[in-house]
Formats: C-alpha cells, sequence, structure tokens
C-alpha cells in the first residue's frame, strides 16, 4: 500500500505538465489534462464528499469538504493540495487490440491531513449512482499527514477543478463525459 501511494505522489510531482494554480471561480471550461495546485500549509480534515449528477449535461460534481486541523470548523480553508487527471495507459497489440493497463484517474495528493471523517458506505452509494467515476480510494495518511484520494474513471473524462473563494476549504470537481 505503501509502494502505491509512493508512486502516485512521485508521479504527480514529477509530471510533465507544470502545475498552474487552481481555479478560484467556476469558468465551465473543461480541460482533458492537467495538474492543479492550490489550499494552504495549514493542517485540515478532510470532512466529506459530497455529489451530485446533472442529467441535462450528464456532468457530475464532486466535492470534498476540509475542516480546520484543531478546531474543526469547516469551509475555512483547505489543505495544501494538487489535483491531477492521468489518461488511461494502453498497449497496442500486434494482433490489433488495446490492452488496458490502467483506466483513467484523478489523483488528489493533500499535505498536513489530520483527520479524516469520510463515510465509506456513503462514497459506495454516490458510486452506484455515479456514470463517469468507477472507485474511489483513499490511501492512508503517510508520515506528516500526507495522503491521497484517487478517482478510477469508467471512461475518459472532461474536468474542471476549482477551489471557491468564498467557501476555501472546499475543493470542486466538475466531470464531463468526452462527446
Amino acid at each position: 500500500m505503501f509502494f502505491i501511494l509512493a508512486l502516485l505522489v512521485s508521479t504527480s510531482v514529477f509530471a510533465s505538465i507544470p502545475p498552474r494554480p487552481i481555479p478560484r471561480t467556476s469558468s465551465k471550461i473543461f480541460v482533458k489534462t492537467g495538474v492543479f495546485e492550490g489550499g494552504t500549509s495549514h493542517p485540515a480534515n478532510i470532512e466529506s464528499l459530497r455529489f451530485s449528477r446533472n442529467p441535462k449535461d450528464q456532468s457530475e460534481r464532486w466535492v470534498l469538504d476540509f475542516s480546520d486541523g484543531q478546531t474543526r470548523n469547516l469551509q475555512e480553508m483547505a489543505p495544501r493540495f494538487q489535483v491531477r487527471y492521468s489518461n488511461a495507459d494502453r498497449v497496442d497489440l500486434p494482433e490489433g487490440d488495446t490492452l488496458l493497463l490502467a483506466p483513467p484517474r484523478i489523483i488528489i495528493s493533500l499535505s498536513s491531513i489530520k483527520g479524516n471523517y469520510l463515510n465509506r458506505g456513503q462514497i459506495r452509494n454516490f458510486l452506484e449512482k455515479s456514470k463517469l467515476v468507477k472507485e474511489i480510494t483513499v490511501y492512508p495518511p503517510i508520515e506528516g499527514g500526507d495522503t491521497a484520494v484517487e478517482f478510477v474513471l469508467k471512461k475518459p473524462v472532461l474536468f474542471e477543478p476549482h477551489q471557491p473563494v468564498q467557501k476555501e476549504g472546499r475543493l470542486v470537481l466538475d466531470l464531463k463525459p468526452t462527446r
């Protein structure tokens, strides 16, 4: 397990795409690749994960809520984080077939996490309703509270991450199927 987390963190740190500051408002501009950074160096807790679907355009919104690491006050700050979209890893076989080695995924690396209060049963319910996300893995923290949350996708998506200015302790991932 430690090896997987180390691999996830190292691939996000050494990604060939330089990180950009996370947008502070929703622009409705979806991208198919990118690395985004935000948050503060202050310790925080992962409080909840929320999910909603928009049937009109088949988009989904996933929201991670954070609280202060000491007081558990909600929506005041997010820990230092990095959001990275990783395309599917495929190998073209000589027979003309394609072998899928790893599905597309979104990896969120988090620093200085004091507590994780996510409800696994609620996450399972969200996954049953999702048309785009197959699995969510929350890796156990390593030294200093560094951890990762991995969204394994059912298919490639366009995404738009943002951290609302008025709700500092919130990380929003808007996902939309590719056409």
